[in-house]
């Protein structure tokens, strides 16, 4: 596994725990977010902390699995997110964007963890009421043009959390400035406003 995806999260009691809270050895008592299996600490002084399983198994979907957790805990205690601005691009145009919303942050009442919907899954669902926000966490696989055009039939706004250029030392409260402050880790892959202004010039 490449030190970029060191696994750092794992799961004990059912919730996600850094690997900077644990104990080091078989005594950490985690399990691996992706597969299940026993995890191990590795706390020495060479090398960077991390998780590795037990088994000697390398997993390779625990760090990204990990990352959606973790995010999907921080969202759940903090029950907000800063949204980034939404701007009205007009393509096959020298039209400048224009500005339609800034920046700005939202509360939600709950939030769910990898619910399908029609044909797809989506990392993070944000609900307030009814209204939903889908996050798409891209760590090693980005939404490719058939996901995106699933989201785009369904109409939900949906914001991307890039992390493929984060290395392993992401901590807990860096990925909560990244939810709650205005970084360029987010951007809209679609964005619902924004569709339908754009739907009044096409």
């Amino acid at each position: 596994m490449p030190a970029k995806h060191n696994l750092i999260y794992g799961v004990r009691d059912g919730k996600t725990i850094s690997i900077e809270e644990v104990e080091s050895g078989l005594n950490c008592g985690c399990v691996c977010p992706a597969c299940g299996e026993v995890l191990v600490a590795k706390k020495g002084k060479q090398m960077m902390h991390h998780f590795a399983h037990y088994s000697g198994h390398s997993c390779e979907y625990g760090y990204e699995s990990s990352l959606h957790l973790a995010a999907k805990e921080i969202l759940a205690k903090t029950k907000k997110i800063l949204l980034p601005a939404v701007f009205l691009s007009f393509p096959n145009s020298y039209k400048d964007k224009e500005l339609l919303s800034e920046p700005k942050e939202i509360t939600f009442d709950r939030v769910a963890l990898e619910q399908p919907f029609q044909d797809i899954i989506p990392d993070v669902v944000l609900y307030t009421g009814e209204k939903k926000l889908f996050l798409e966490i891209y760590v090693t696989h980005a939404v490719d043009e058939t996901k995106l055009e699933k989201i785009k039939r369904l109409g939900v706004s949906t914001l991307e959390i890039d992390l493929s250029k984060q290395d392993s030392s992401l901590t807990e409260t860096e990925l909560t400035e990244i939810l709650l402050q205005e970084r360029k880790e987010k951007h809209w892959l679609f964005n619902a406003v924004e569709d339908r202004w754009l739907k009044r010039f096409y």
